[in-house]
């Protein structure tokens, strides 16, 4: 029999999409589609509703509380490539050519940062969004520490609470349906492998100046995750007058000479970018099992304490 998709797992298995103090959604779709306005306006009833109408009272009162001022969890598949950039980051750093050559497109993200390289399959998305007076709100890089912790007790959780979870056991979704387990992931204890170094949230500044103000993942920024001093998850976030929107993604799939070849620049500043982001970077295979660690992350939600801080 087939495995449900992850989006008919969650209509059926929680209330109308919400889990714990989280409503959570699946959005696919094309990168610039994912980068449009999220939450949807009110009247765009999305994936939770859907649930809804099809099942009863009890999940229409789920429904129309996704529409209200809740916290969001998005799990997101592109299913096309693009190489995204920042909402400052000028337009005549991009080698258009050269993205068209990959098959690629151009988007421009609503939060800063350099660009990022974004296909099927090649990451792990997640998008976080926190209502303005949500207690998990307020200086926004505290909010973006809070969105690294639950990434880091997501690749950390121990591997038979999440196996011994009968409603969120390691989704399937198809994005990471062809993903190989770590070979180093050990059935008995975590999800971390072994031999992997610990992981810590960055706390410090983003680099304005190196390669990080043209590439996302070649320097660190607040909340993201490192892994020995290497970028397991990246992070970009945006504060309007509702909320914060904060897009996470680790790579699964990692070629450190992908976004150089699609920027402006030098043969010589091409081989020195790409030296910086293949010695800046550990992709999630290299740390933990990807589908463990969604497995995890719904887990979490489910159990995590609503307005806790750390």
């Amino acid at each position: 029999m087939t495995e449900p998709s992850l989006a008919c797992r969650l209509e059926h298995e929680t209330a109308g999409g919400i889990i714990g103090s989280w409503a959570v959604e699946v959005r696919q779709g094309r990168v610039m589609g994912l980068h449009a306005q999220w939450p949807a306006p009110a009247g765009d009833r999305g994936v939770c509703a859907g649930a809804a109408e099809r099942s009863g009272s009890r999940r229409e009162g789920s429904a129309r509380a996704v529409q209200g001022s809740m916290r969001r969890v998005a799990i997101t598949e592109p299913v096309d490539a693009a190489l995204v950039i920042g909402s400052m980051q000028p337009i005549d750093t991009v080698d258009q050519a050269a993205v068209g050559k990959l098959g690629a497109t151009v988007v421009r993200r609503r939060s800063g940062g350099g660009a990022v390289f974004v296909a099927p399959g090649a990451q792990l998305w997640i998008d976080f969004f926190v209502p303005q007076d949500d207690p998990l709100a307020g200086d926004l890089v505290r909010s973006a520490c809070d969105v690294g912790r639950m990434w880091v007790e997501a690749i950390e959780a121990p591997a038979g609470r999440v196996r011994s979870s009968a409603a969120y056991p390691a989704p399937a979704i198809p994005a990471l349906s062809a993903v190989p387990a770590v070979p180093a992931y050990p059935a008995s204890a975590g999800s971390v492998a072994s031999e992997a170094p610990p992981l810590e949230i960055f706390r410090g500044r983003a680099d304005r100046q190196g390669w990080g103000r043209l590439a996302c993942f070649a320097s660190p920024g607040p909340g993201e995750v490192l892994a020995g001093g290497r970028k397991v998850v990246g992070m970009a976030g945006r504060r309007t007058r509702h909320g914060t929107w904060f897009q996470t993604m680790a790579p699964i799939e990692w070629d450190p000479t992908r976004v150089p070849a699609c920027l402006m620049l030098t043969a010589h500043e091409r081989i020195d970018l790409a030296g910086e982001l293949e010695s800046s970077v550990t992709p999630l295979p290299g740390i933990a099992d990807p589908v463990a660690v969604l497995g995890a992350f719904l887990w979490n939600l489910q159990h995590s304490c609503p307005g806790k801080s750390r």
